[in-house]
């Protein structure tokens, strides 16, 4: 190698300091570019600050939306709508008394939610070697007690009644006169066999529901006098002129009104000196000083016996002795007087033993009226949990479908109560509709069954007490208010009324039509059906007020019902209606809602979803099986005993399909409602089938399933019987007596079939319960198809007293 290039390799080798320091420089910062170390981030301050708001942001709307849905949600469902309430009360009228107790053989209160509460038991006074606890006490009405029969023979509803009760040896006579705030009363009991040596024990109290209401005894005067910052001074007195010892209990601590039997029974002491029983007090000191909040007064008789009570207030008169046996007379004369003028009973021929049957139902119905304070026990459809809402309170006003089995308000039931009593007298009847109404939700959902206060719950078993708000019943106040339409004079009258109702009954129109929608617009599905179908013969649904009778076999949401398109039809009538009269100046929501009319209450749509070609009848559709029964077989348990287990057997497998193995009320819902055409042959064969006695026809009335189903009168579990499964019902025995009459008088072909079965049918049912009435003292709440027997509970004052309406032949 030269020494030039020796040179200029040396010279490419070697670099200046300055380049070498730059060098390391440069592979330093190599170095520190390489790999990250785990777990380290490097962001500056605006992205570490866009994070934070964005997770910030994605927490708050979480947060939300559980709020959302666990709390807002949930408490649409207990939220009142915020719409004009309907029924406007006076605060005078709110402390008018009446038997607004109806549970009570005999009990009096007024509508304020704080009223004071009275009313009445009574007991034979037991043998010296028996002990008072079992002594059979009356207080509650109860179809355990061995009463022959009770009933009122007059009521108006508000401010007059008259009641008979025929116990085992005894009968009670109890009325009640209300004027002003003010009321009297009498009680009279006498031995009606001669078998009865014992004396009669008669025990009132008067309870107070607030600290507010407070009360003394005044010795000197034989009375009770009280204050009240809700109902002013008041007085209570007892006359009797019979020479009977008084006892006394008092309390100075509010009681629960549920438990007021046992608290007396439990402070009654037994007086050795004259072998009986009485209030642990004869002299009252103590209590004419210190203020109470219970007293229970007890007059023992020997056999018979009366006692006049009298409230006195600032305002109304009260009555005793022959005053109030005068002025008693008196009311029932203007009762009979305005009885005869509503239904004309002289007037149709009626006999004396229907009059009176028919004058008993009316007076049953309005001294089943009943008020009401308290809230619903709700689940909410939005809650995914068993939490349970309260929605509430309320006041409500309703007459009650049985004073001794079910003593609440009824959703379906009271639309049928008010036919008659509107009848009687409109005004009470739109308060009661009004009252109703009130208690709608800001969805628009009215609860099915209102279980309200203390009192009403004890009545009803645990598992029926939770309402749902998902679940709907027969929008029948439809049906009353159709009739209430065509009393002109009374809607001229009470436009400002029916104008504060159109907004409420649209809601709850509207929420029906969003709730219960079906698979396909214009078809409708009952909500509430239990898909566990594993030990019941048919699933129930509560929700259409048929309770038992047979739908699908399998409930699915694929399933759509009759009886509820037909419903809703009927419903888009009078809502056109309605707005027809309240809303005359607004074209087209009139329109809007004739639109609707039309397409809801086209035949030809009915037809083509609900009727069956191969049964010539109308049928709900869903997953059925044809062939289901229940079965039961023995096993033995796991301490050895043998038992029955019930269970479901398919024979063949659900499809979706008509459910047309069943005939019945459900199948006649657009003949009920008065939807099919009169000239159209489908209304020849719903009439044939209704006429036949192997379908729905029986000598007592129309029954509920056909005798060919294979459902008639069976069991549904092996605890329930059946129900809406044959027996005869009366509410659609008058909508069917309707029907009948309304095709009997529209032109067609089937006019002369229509009258002839609406005759027979009249006659049929009206004399079956007439002599059922005669033989038991009651009205039933069914009746049995193939003896005419009253069934179920009884009395029933609630839609069996619709016999008036169809003696009276009145039917709008």
């Amino acid at each position: 190698m030269s020494k030039k290039t020796k040179e200029i390799l040396k010279k490419n080798d070697v670099k200046s300091k300055s380049e070498m320091d730059s060098s390391l420089v440069d592979e330093t910062k190599k170095k520190k570019k390489g790999p990250k170390a785990r777990g380290k981030t490097y962001f500056n301050v605006t992205t570490l600050y866009t994070i934070a708001i964005a997770n910030i942001a994605i927490v708050t709307f979480g947060l939300h939306q559980i709020y959302y849905l666990y709390y807002v949600q949930p408490q649409l469902s207990v939220t009142k709508s915020d719409l004009p309430i309907v029924s406007y009360t006076s605060p005078d009228s709110l402390l008018k008394w009446s038997t607004y107790r109806p549970h009570l053989y005999f009990g009096l209160r007024n509508r304020h939610p704080e009223s004071p509460l009275f009313g009445l038991l009574w007991y034979e006074q037991p043998s010296e070697k028996s002990l008072l606890y079992n002594t059979p006490v009356r207080h509650w009405c109860e179809n355990g007690d061995s009463i022959k029969n009770y009933a009122w023979l007059y009521h108006d509803g508000k401010s007059y009644g008259k009641q008979r009760i025929n116990d085992e040896k005894y009968q009670l006579n109890t009325s009640f006169i209300s004027e002003g705030q003010s009321w009297s009363a009498h009680v009279s009991i006498k031995n009606t066999t001669k078998t009865a040596k014992k004396n009669i024990a008669l025990i009132f109290y008067f309870a107070s529901q607030d600290n507010k209401t407070l009360f003394v005894y005044d010795e000197r005067n034989k009375k009770i006098r009280g204050n009240s910052k809700n109902f002013e001074h008041f007085e209570l007195q007892f006359h009797s002129n019979n020479d009977v010892d008084q006892t006394f209990l008092f309390n100075t601590t509010i009681i629960n009104p549920v438990y007021y039997k046992e608290y007396i029974m439990k402070n009654s002491k037994l007086v050795k000196e004259k072998k009986r029983y009485a209030l642990p007090t004869t002299s009252p000191v103590k209590e004419t000083t210190t203020p109470q909040k219970f007293v229970a007064v007890q007059f023992n008789f020997k056999l018979s016996g009366d006692v006049y009570i009298t409230y006195r207030t600032k305002v109304g008169n009260i009555y005793h002795g022959e005053n109030y046996n005068e002025k008693l007379k008196e009311k029932a004369n203007n009762f009979l007087v305005k009885f005869e003028k509503q239904f004309n009973l002289n007037k149709k021929n009626a006999s004396a033993a229907h009059k009176h049957m028919g004058r008993i139902a009316l007076s049953n119905m309005l001294g089943g009226i009943g008020s009401f304070y308290g809230s619903n026990i709700v689940k909410s459809k939005y809650s995914s949990t068993d939490y349970l809402l309260y929605y509430g309170p309320h006041s409500l006003l309703t007459s009650v479908p049985s004073r001794s089995f079910f003593p609440r308000g009824f959703l379906w039931d009271e639309a049928f109560h008010n036919i008659l009593i509107r009848k009687f007298d409109p005004e009470l009847s739109f308060e009661i509709l009004g009252s109703w109404f009130d208690t709608i939700n800001v969805e628009g959902w009215i609860p099915r069954e209102m279980i309200l206060g203390s009192e009403a719950q004890a009545k009803v078993p645990s598992e029926f007490i939770v309402q749902k708000d998902d679940v709907a019943n027969p929008p029948a106040f439809f049906y009353l208010i159709d009739q209430i339409l065509h009393n002109h004079q009374f809607v001229e009258s009470h436009k400002e009324s029916l104008n504060r109702l159109y907004p409420r009954l649209q809601l709850w129109y509207n929420w029906l039509k969003k709730s219960q929608t079906g698979p396909k617009k214009g078809l409708f599905r009952w909500r509430g059906r239990d898909d566990n179908v594993d030990k019941v013969l048919n699933s129930k649904t509560l929700a259409s007020g048929l309770d038992d009778y047979p739908r699908a076999s399998d409930p699915s949401e694929d399933e759509y019902h009759l009886d509820l398109r037909c419903w809703m039809a009927f419903c888009s009538k009078v809502m056109r209606q309605l707005s027809e009269v309240i809303k005359s100046d607004q074209i087209d929501v009139i329109e809007s809602l004739r639109q609707e009319e039309n397409e809801l209450n086209d035949y030809e749509t009915l037809k083509k979803y609900h009727w069956s070609e191969e049964s010539q009848s109308f049928a709900d559709f869903g997953n059925h099986s044809m062939k289901v029964t229940l079965e039961n077989e023995l096993y033995r348990d796991n301490n050895g005993y043998l038992q029955y287990k019930w269970y479901r057997k398919l024979w063949q497998p659900a499809k979706l399909r008509f459910v047309d193995d069943v005939f019945g009320y459900n199948s006649i819902f657009p003949f009920l409602l008065k939807q099919i055409p009169p000239k159209a042959p489908e209304l020849k064969i719903i009439l044939t089938k209704i006429g036949d006695p192997e379908i729905l026809w029986s000598r007592y009335g129309l029954r509920s399933v056909s005798k060919s189903s294979p459902y008639y009168n069976k069991r549904n579990t092996e605890h329930d019987p059946p129900y809406w499964r044959g027996n005869i019902w009366i509410n659609i025995n008058y909508m069917a007596l309707s029907s009948l009459r309304y095709y009997a008088d529209i032109k067609g072909p089937y006019q002369t079939m229509s009258l002839h079965l609406y005759e027979k049918l009249q006659s049929n049912v009206v004399s079956n319960i007439a002599n059922e009435y005669k033989k038991t003292g009651y009205t039933w709440e069914n009746y049995n198809d193939q003896n005419g027997a009253g069934q179920g509970t009884r009395p029933f004052n609630g839609w069996s007293s619709l016999v008036l309406a169809m003696l009276s032949g009145d039917f709008n």
